[in-house]
């Protein structure tokens, strides 16, 4: 079909979930949930006739399929892939979070917000225009900072890596 879907948790929390059948209308599938117990949780493939996947809302957003819609906003709340889930699209944040448990191939934009690549988690390249990229993940890709903060230390540290790191503008390193 064609259309967006909107996905809207309020008062009572009630989660919603997305399962089994896959997800392949033309539009967007965006949620805007205004509580934090209104988790919705995508475990259904989305296909690549979803046009966007939009986390734009306080209920936290989570992927635990293989999504291959393009492209992926997060401007508000928290989008998890977990530990299941795989985006093959390029990820933009804009403001909130992007929790990385399970792998994301596309490349990463944090203009704000923050971008977390937890220790099972490997993300793509990563280009970093504001906010914070931080994590004990992987980073396969180049990690590209034209301002904002990465935190290599945590990846690194953590008995992981990144590709090559580079810097547009001063870099300062603290122990």
């Amino acid at each position: 079909g064609t259309g967006n879907i909107t996905a809207t948790g309020t008062a009572g929390g009630s989660p919603i979930n997305f399962t089994t059948n896959s997800i392949n209308h033309t539009g967007t599938l965006t949620n805007v949930g205004t509580n934090t117990a209104g988790i919705v949780t995508i475990s259904a493939t989305i296909g690549t006739n979803v046009t966007g996947i939009i986390q734009n809302g306080i209920a936290p957003m989570v992927l635990s399929g293989v999504n291959t819609a393009t492209p992926v906003t997060v401007t508000s709340g928290t989008l998890t892939v977990a530990a299941s889930g795989t985006v093959d699209a390029p990820v933009t944040i804009n403001g909130g979070t992007l929790s990385v448990v399970g792998i994301v191939n596309g490349t990463s934009t944090v203009n704000s917000g923050d971008l977390v690549v937890t220790s099972a988690g490997t993300a793509g390249a990563v280009t970093v225009s504001g906010g914070t990229t931080n994590g004990t993940g992987t980073i396969a890709g180049t990690v590209s900072v034209n301002s904002g903060s990465v935190n290599p230390g945590d990846l690194v540290n953590g008995g992981s890596s990144f590709g090559t790191l580079t810097v547009a503008n001063d870099v300062t390193y603290s122990t």
